[in-house]
């Protein structure tokens, strides 16, 4: 991929914002959001998302399908006043090589050390190394930008301007079409949790099975237990398989919270709606549902290395702790 020079507006977006909505198909093609750290390499115009070996589904996600989305959406922290919501829509590959050096990724884990200082803690005592090793064993997913939309100001109630990279047919498999699901225990539960967040990503595919996001304020219907959504002007979503995503974060991508619902997009004679088949716990800040998920992630990384049978990798803790030091002017 050629080097790429973005647009003034898209690049200091990408630049400033502390993380991206990364929409990923699972396999009955619904699209899967949840917030991540990317990168942008202007050098070989791409993006790149890493994830732990602990976390692996988005790479797996795009081993079966490539076709993915980054919607920079969260300005939170950013710097930026009135920033511009960008839409990356692309074909991504995930190898699977288990990287653990940070040899040429200094600069990018400083970056980390100094947006998230909470990320510190990974490394902060024997204990804190032992638990957390899995972290550093990174998995890496490359996304090669096909199409780039963005809306001046966050303003979606407005058609964003577009800016096509690749002129080449893409695949097109339309997306499965959903089977209805009536909420009902859950309903209640996903309107409380909706009642804290003020919008949420919608995600669903366009005509070429891409996933295609925007910010959404879902607005309840008691009667169907479905969610009225109202898109961009032009959006190119089509009905079927569809996801929510409500999130959040401090200056310092620390007290993250987050859930999601997956279910299915449809068109009536009043507009759009989203239909809610199942709620997907995200993060919490809670105390102990983050020693939860430290256990659970060391598992996780075991189960990833038993089945491909690798031993567990050694972490260079030396060349981390040096780049923290270093990031954190110590």
């Amino acid at each position: 991929m050629p080097a790429l020079t973005l647009p003034e507006p898209i690049a200091e977006v990408i630049g400033a914002f502390r993380t991206c909505e990364f929409s990923t198909l699972a396999k009955d093609g619904t699209p899967i959001t949840w917030p991540t750290l990317p990168f942008f390499d202007p050098e070989q115009g791409q993006f790149i998302i890493t994830t732990s070996i602990a976390l692996p589904q988005k790479v797996f996600n795009i081993r079966r399908d490539g076709r993915v989305a980054l919607l920079f959406s969260e300005p939170r922290a950013s710097g930026i006043t009135a920033p511009a919501a960008v839409l990356v829509q692309g074909d991504a590959v995930a190898p699977d090589e288990i990287i653990t050096s940070i040899k040429g990724s200094e600069q990018a884990l400083a970056m980390v050390f100094q947006r998230q200082p909470g990320s510190a803690i990974y490394s902060s005592n024997r204990l804190m190394r032992y638990l957390s090793d899995w972290y550093y064993m990174r998995l890496i997913m490359t996304v090669t930008p096909r199409r780039i939309s963005w809306w001046a100001a966050g303003d979606f109630s407005r058609a964003p301007e577009v800016l096509e990279l690749d002129s080449s047919p893409a695949i097109s498999k339309p997306a499965t079409a959903a089977t209805p699901v009536r909420m009902e225990e859950e309903w209640p539960v996903l309107l409380n949790q909706l009642a804290s967040y003020p919008n949420a990503v919608l995600s669903g595919r366009d005509a070429q099975g891409y996933p295609w996001s925007a910010r959404v304020r879902p607005q309840p219907d008691a009667a169907t237990h479905t969610l009225r959504v109202v898109l961009p002007p032009g959006a190119p979503l089509v009905a079927g398989p569809a996801g929510l995503l409500c999130h959040r974060h401090d200056d310092q991508l620390w007290q993250q919270e987050s859930f999601g619902v997956r279910g299915a997009l449809e068109q009536d004679a009043r507009g759009w709606l989203f239909r809610p088949a199942r709620l997907v716990p995200g993060i919490s800040p809670d105390l102990r549902s983050l020693g939860r998920f430290f256990v659970s992630c060391r598992r996780n990384a075991q189960a990833y290395l038993t089945k491909r049978n690798l031993p567990r990798p050694v972490i260079p803790w030396d060349d981390i702790i040096a780049v923290k030091r270093t990031a954190r002017g110590a």
